[in-house]
């Protein structure tokens, strides 16, 4: 079972402070990555900023103007009253924000034009996608001023929102709304950063059905019927029951489609904690969905988990060139030839089942397949001149990194090889599939070290990969990053070093709101699964297995890998 969606903290004592004042706080920066998770259906500390106070010259209007679009509430009146008229009705805030630090502001004034200039840190677009900067770019935007009665307001400004990262930290939640995988068969999670609203399960539901962010569509789909929407505008949540009300085009899906849209719905309210079940009607009356009952459990729909893994789950680390799994304390050699120790073997990845095993040859020039059944062979189903660890996907295929020519390879379920595309001008070096297999992480050169970049992946029949797209950052914090894997459908174990912290494993949300780190550890590989420690191998050829903020030894070892 995935986890709870983690919710962005709200820093309560500063947040207060600011309902007195009309001042940008500069007590220092909240950036993403400092473990401040409340639940999703937590209500936020509500700050009501003044009104425009009489006679405040145009910076300071400016400056209140930034402070009061924090405030969402009622189509973010407090902002309009320093609008103009006029340029009040035609502002849209809804066309995405931009995410600057507080201390890097700068306000200057030259005739009935005010000049905005900061650090931009990450921007969320229209459609809720949050993405950090790889390095903080200059923000710069200019308001025009006019008096108004005799007193100033801003009457031209670009359309959106400008947000300090303590705004966004005190009035928006990150969440996921799920759509489906191109076979239909797994939910997939759309991470995305919403303003705090009097009912999530209204806000979530809505965001579902206008289908995918424009980053995601490539890789997904919906069983949302086109025109789908609210019967009516409420997703009300009664004795722990979400009432979802459909438009009567809901009707338009066939039997399995109905079930997979139940399964959208089921897995994006399911983060709400309030929400216990979920019925689902068509203009007030009945919806049937085959096989289950008009209220379903939280709970339904456990075959479309993206990061659904075999409960025996253990494992695998590479002793002295011998494939093996870790069972309980101790290590037992896998069947087949990767655990006889007739062919040295490195770098295992296993798939999602765990019956098949892939390896590299001890020189990287081989990427070799087999099941985990006695007397299986290893075959070869990839050559190349420096491969990288492989990474599995739910389809069954395998890929790699040639780092001599830095192609992205796949060997397809029917063995045949296929190259998968990738925007220019990236150095790959590394990749790691989701499980769900609609996104993949690419681990590219750059500059002197590494950084680490999410992609939707788009497929073709058999659901062979063809190109991965739109790759935007991840942990940008971490500046030289040197292993990744997924822990489950949001976040990501990310082994590299921390500016003034040292090399540590973080555990960070795919969108770049939330990190976790663990304490400093010396190591060269990580690995990580849903509900399982994380692990990782040291150059002195041992395993350590995450526990808190330390780590205890889980035996000699290289190279460990859990199933995907």
């Amino acid at each position: 079972m995935s986890r709870r969606r983690r919710a962005l903290g709200a820093l309560l004592g500063a947040a207060l402070a600011l309902a007195g004042c009309a001042s940008i706080p500069d007590s220092g920066p909240v950036r993403p990555g400092q473990d401040s998770a409340v639940a999703l259906d937590e209500p936020p500390v509500r700050v009501l900023p003044p009104p425009p106070r009489p006679g405040a010259g145009p910076e300071d209007v400016v400056r209140g103007f930034l402070l009061a679009s924090a405030s969402p509430e009622d189509d973010r009146a407090s902002a309009r009253a320093y609008l103009a008229p006029e340029t009040a009705q035609d502002w849209r805030p809804q066309a995405g924000a931009r995410v600057y630090e507080s201390g890097t502001l700068r306000i200057a004034r030259r005739g009935a034009s005010v000049t905005l200039t900061a650090q931009q840190v990450a921007a969320i677009g229209p459609d809720g996608r949050y993405v950090p900067e790889a390095e903080p770019v200059l923000l710069r935007t200019r308001f025009s001023v006019q008096q108004v009665g005799g007193e100033w307001r801003i009457d031209g400004l670009e359309p959106g929102l400008l947000h300090t990262t303590f705004d966004v930290e005190r009035t928006y939640r990150t969440a996921s709304v799920y759509f489906l995988d191109p076979s239909g068969r797994t939910v997939v999670p759309d991470l995305l950063a919403l303003p705090v609203r009097s009912s999530m399960a209204t806000a979530l539901t809505q965001r579902l059905l206008e289908g995918p962010s424009d980053w995601l569509a490539p890789a997904v789909r919906t069983a949302v019927p086109a025109g789908t929407a609210l019967a009516v505008a409420s997703v009300p949540v009664v004795g722990g029951v979400a009432q979802v009300d459909l438009t009567e085009e809901a009707f338009g899906a066939g039997s399995e489609e109905r079930q997979a849209l139940s399964a959208q719905i089921v897995w994006t309210l399911r983060q709400l904690d309030e929400v216990r079940s979920v019925r689902i009607s068509v203009e007030g009356g009945e919806y049937a969905v085959p096989g289950v009952a008009g209220e379903q459990s939280r709970d339904s729909w456990p075959g479309f988990d993206p990061g659904a893994l075999p409960e025996d789950a253990d494992a695998a680390v590479v002793r002295d060139g011998v494939l093996g799994r870790l069972e309980g304390e101790g290590w037992v050699a896998v069947a087949g030839e990767a655990g006889t120790g007739g062919a040295r073997v490195r770098e295992p990845a296993l798939s999602l089942a765990g019956d098949v095993a892939a390896v590299l040859s001890p020189d990287r020039r081989r990427l070799l397949r087999g099941a985990l059944t006695p007397d299986a062979p290893l075959v070869p189903v990839l050559t190349g001149g420096d491969l990288a660890e492989p990474s599995w996907d739910r389809y069954g295929h395998l890929w790699s990194v040639d780092r001599a020519d830095g192609t992205v390879r796949v060997a397809a379920a029917d063995g045949a090889p296929v190259a998968v595309a990738v925007p220019s001008g990236l150095r790959v070096v590394g990749v790691r599939v989701a499980r769900d297999g609609a996104r993949a992480l690419l681990l590219v050169r750059r500059g002197q070290g590494y950084a680490l970049l999410v992609g939707a992946v788009v497929r073709g029949g058999g659901e062979v990969p063809l190109r991965v797209v739109g790759p935007v950052v991840v942990a940008p914090e971490v500046v030289d990053v040197r292993d990744v894997a997924w822990v489950d459908d949001g976040r990501v174990a990310v082994l590299g070093v921390v500016e003034g912290e040292g090399r540590q494993v973080r555990v960070v949300d795919v969108s770049g709101w939330d990190a976790v780190p663990t304490g400093p550890v010396d190591a060269v590989s990580v690995a990580a699964a849903p509900d399982r420690p994380v692990l990782v191998g040291t150059p002195d050829g041992q395993v350590l297995r995450a526990a808190g903020r330390s780590w205890t030894a889980a035996g000699p070892g290289a190279d460990p890998a859990y199933p995907g």
